[in-house]
């Protein structure tokens, strides 16, 4: 059941969609509305909204630079927002005075989000906006619309390139069970019961709301994936794919999400894990995109599902590392590009660390003749942006090279220790040149033989 005044949406066995289904049922006048009635004792007030003037908070002349980066980086890549609308609603705000709308939150979150892509170390009120946003967002928590869903995307995006995992984690679960409470989830004319009736919804109003909600649960799927956290699912899904915007990418942040399996093991659903991610791998591999950051994105998928097949056991792992480097070598010209440019999306950091483990963990004389250049990069980015984040990241990928020189050198030791205190013995008879017992050279390779295996069966996952 939805009210698509209020945008809330329950289901028909909710305790709150019974007084309105029980009272059409006995009377044709007026009937309880769609509410929480009785929920409680009431022995509290309700929090009260906080009053904000969005005028106070941003200069206008400040705002204007920080939309602008906004829409030229972060929207071609995530665009939940319609310019021309937001723009118009940002000039009627201005004019509004002191009171709290729901676009409040957005211009917020696009205000931060422009200063973190635009000025070295941010607008000195960066950090004040982002927890503005947030109260505000808190304040409307118990009545989300589809505007503060797009105010809490932009919020998970800010927040997983500034802090810690879980947090953006949390953010994105909180987004889609707010998506779930608008019924974003659902295109409106797959809705039952709708009361009251709900007004007309134009073509790009509707592609809109889908694209709010197909770039929400991308976001949740993503971040789970690679923190290795359970994503928000629901158990019927009606809203359809956005159509394809031109110089857009939300479409293929949506199918880069949608080809990772689910973690959960479900026989019925997915027999059989393992051949699931090796086909996602591939799959990753095949698209194509001219998008810096979905290259990015693309190797951090790739990462994670062969971070999913190493841990099996399985000899899948290795049947995708050949996939997997190519993905992650591609990435490195994008990561490149964007520290050049000085584009701060987490991936130029996140995407060469990890590829130095997966490197490493591959362990081949092609992986590893590949650890000096991503290694020499991560250096790069300490001296671009000498970050706490960015030194550490260095010193532990130097840390886990070392560690594997000395395994090597041990392993080395070994085998030196062998050849060092053993010789070999003449045989007797030796056979004549022309003997036919005499085997030929190199009759050890024609035997069916994974040598490779053999030699280093720490490669065998």
């Amino acid at each position: 059941m939805l009210d698509p005044i209020k945008q809330r949406f329950v289901r028909a066995n909710s305790a709150l969609a019974f007084p309105r289904l029980l009272g059409s049922e006995l009377a044709s006048g007026p009937v309880p509305r769609l509410h929480s009635f009785a929920w409680n004792l009431g022995l509290r007030a309700e929090p009260e909204t906080p009053s904000f003037d969005i005028a106070e908070a941003i200069a206008w002349d400040d705002l204007h630079p920080l939309v602008d980066t906004y829409f030229r980086l972060v929207h071609p890549i995530f665009d939940i927002l319609d310019q021309a609308s937001f723009d118009q609603e940002v000039a009627l705000r201005w004019n509004a005075g002191p009171q709290v709308a729901d676009i409040d939150a957005v211009i917020l979150g696009v205000a931060v989000l422009g200063s973190f892509f635009s000025i070295a170390g941010g607008h000195p009120r960066e950090a004040e906006w982002g927890q503005q946003a947030k109260t505000l967002l808190e304040s409307k928590i118990t009545s989300p619309s589809a505007t503060n869903i797009a105010a809490w995307i932009l919020r998970s995006l800010y927040l997983r390139s500034i802090t810690r995992p879980q947090v953006s984690w949390l953010s994105s679960a909180r987004t889609m069970h707010l998506v779930e409470s608008t019924g974003l989830h659902k295109d409106i004319q797959t809705i039952y019961i709708i009361i009251p009736a709900a007004p007309a919804i134009s073509d790009p109003q509707q592609n809109l709301r889908r694209r709010l909600f197909w770039i929400a649960r991308s976001l949740n799927t993503l971040f789970s994936y690679e923190y290795g956290r359970q994503r928000v699912n629901f158990e019927i899904i009606t809203t359809s794919r956005p159509s394809h915007e031109p110089q857009h990418f939300s479409h293929q942040i949506i199918e880069l999400a949608e080809t990772l399996p689910s973690d959960v093991i479900n026989p019925p659903d997915n027999p059989d894990p393992p051949s699931a991610l090796l086909a996602a791998v591939k799959e990753i591999n095949n698209m194509s995109t001219t998008s810096e950051f979905i290259s990015l994105l693309k190797a951090d998928v790739a990462f994670s599902i062969y971070r999913r097949l190493r841990i099996m056991g399985l000899t899948e792992a290795k049947e995708s590392q050949a996939d997997v480097i190519e993905v992650g070598s591609a990435a490195m010209k994008s990561a490149q590009s964007m520290l050049t440019a000085s584009i701060p999306w987490w991936n130029v950091m996140t995407m060469p660390f990890q590829f130095v483990c997966v490197l490493l963990a591959v362990d081949t004389p092609d992986s590893l003749s590949r650890v000096a250049d991503v290694v020499n990069f991560l250096s790069q980015i300490v001296q671009t942006y000498n970050t706490h984040m960015a030194r550490e990241a260095y010193n532990t990928a130097l840390l886990l090279v070392q560690l594997s020189q000395r395994r090597k050198e041990t392993e080395l030791g070994v085998l030196r220790g062998i050849t060092d205190s053993a010789a070999p013995v003449e045989d007797y008879p030796v056979p004549a040149e022309d003997s036919p017992y005499l085997p030929e050279a190199g009759w050890f390779e024609n035997l069916p033989i994974d040598w490779e295996s053999f030699l280093n069966p720490h490669l065998v996952i």
